[in-house]
């Protein structure tokens, strides 16, 4: 080797440390512990599902949700994932270790929650749909791990999403760019939002408010993954396998850049439409922003890949549905919903579902009877049980 090449390869040897530093790789959860609310940090390996991380209220002092979108900590909390990359032996005593019982969503309730809808051509072909929508969720997201409800009457379904945490407020005038992305955005999440396909194919202009507002809805988590890492690479849309299985069989495998509107083009729609009204589960109207922007703390769910229980119905089987309607004299949307149910491919009972992101960690969520759930021989064969079970 000549000498140039040995001093360029002893200056690189020199810078390498503070480029690894300004790039250090680390997750942010929550988990219950004496009954407390705690954060940890996690650095590489990022397991599926964790099951210990580094306190932060013993290292930081951070003690609340709000405390981890300053600026301020979020350059403290980059120093001390490089700390612990170095040396974790040296944090042994604020070491925390879990079951997954104990994770929560990463995130504390947001005051706004805003869902994309159709924002994969592989999913828009299969709902039948050819626009992408944005809705309100207005519900409580709960853990990664926490059951899902089956509400009386619903076509119960999947979908595996990335979703985007917003660290400071963001405007109509507000513009972002990749240089300064991580001043409004706290970082990534996986959410799995879980849908009840009735009101949707009933209404498909206001229907996805009212079918994605149930109780137990959004799972969240389990990690927060900062913004950082992702704008070091100049890029707003990572991109990140996805992939969500029911009882193991995998029924979504995609990958978060396939989406057909940027996060950016998603921002500029959902602050353009902020004062859109929305119908939702409980019959009350909402905005889709009610604050009229975006906040500290809120949720952007970003759209889901093909691969739900959905399938729209072709031309063929279109004009039967049109055929059976005439004789049955009813809509053939009811008639098409009948038929969904007696289908078999939505999640019933004791079903298991998975949903993971690379590197954002693995859901498990258990499918539960919600009181007075309504069966699937029920809805085939009584159109007016099901209009009485889902109050319509």
């Amino acid at each position: 080797m000549r000498a140039g090449g040995f001093a360029a390869l002893f200056i690189f040897s020199l810078l390498k440390p503070a480029f690894a530093e300004d790039h250090c790789d680390y997750r942010i959860l929550a988990f219950r512990e004496n009954n407390k609310r705690e954060h940890g940090i996690v650095v590489p390996p990022f397991n599926d599902i964790p099951t210990t991380a580094i306190r932060l209220r013993p290292t930081l002092g951070i003690t609340s949700d709000s405390e981890l979108w300053s600026q301020e900590n979020r350059d403290r909390l980059l120093k001390l994932a490089c700390d612990i990359t170095k040396k974790p032996s040296a944090f042994n005593k604020q070491r925390a270790n879990f079951a997954r019982e104990a994770i929560e969503a990463p995130i504390a309730q947001p005051r706004q929650i805003v869902a994309v809808g159709l924002n994969y051509a592989d999913h828009s072909e299969e709902v039948g749909i050819d626009k992408v929508v944005v809705f309100p969720k207005n519900l409580t997201i709960t853990g990664p791990y926490s059951e899902i409800r089956r509400p009386p009457g619903a076509l119960l379904d999947w979908e595996v999403e990335l979703a985007i945490v917003v660290r400071k407020k963001i405007s109509r005038e507000t513009q972002i760019t990749p240089e300064n992305a991580a001043e409004y955005f706290a970082g990534f999440v996986a959410a799995n939002d879980v849908t009840d396909r009735v009101p949707i194919i009933l209404d498909t202009e206001h229907g996805f408010s009212q079918g994605k507002t149930h109780p137990g809805f959004l799972p969240v988590g389990p990690y927060l993954a900062p913004i950082d890492n992702f704008i070091a690479e100049k890029r707003l849309n990572p991109e990140l396998d996805m992939k969500l299985n029911v009882n193991g069989d995998i029924r979504q495998d995609s990958n978060s850049k396939r989406m057909a509107n940027s996060i950016p083009k998603v921002l500029e729609k959902i602050l353009r439409e902020a004062d859109s009204l929305w119908p939702y589960a409980s019959r009350k109207q909402g905005k889709l922003l009610p604050h009229g922007e975006l906040l500290p703390g809120d949720l952007i769910v970003t759209g889901t890949p093909g691969g739900t229980a959905i399938q729209a119905p072709g031309l063929g089987k279109k004009i039967g549905l049109g055929l059976k309607s005439l004789v049955r004299r009813q809509n053939p949307r009811w008639v098409f919903v009948n038929e969904q149910y007696c289908s078999g491919a939505y999640l019933r009972d004791s079903d298991r579902v998975s949903a993971r992101i690379a590197t954002l960690g693995a859901q498990e969520n258990l499918v539960v009877e919600a009181e007075e759930a309504l069966e699937p021989k029920v809805a085939c064969s009584s159109r007016a049980e099901v209009r009485r079970r889902l109050g319509i």
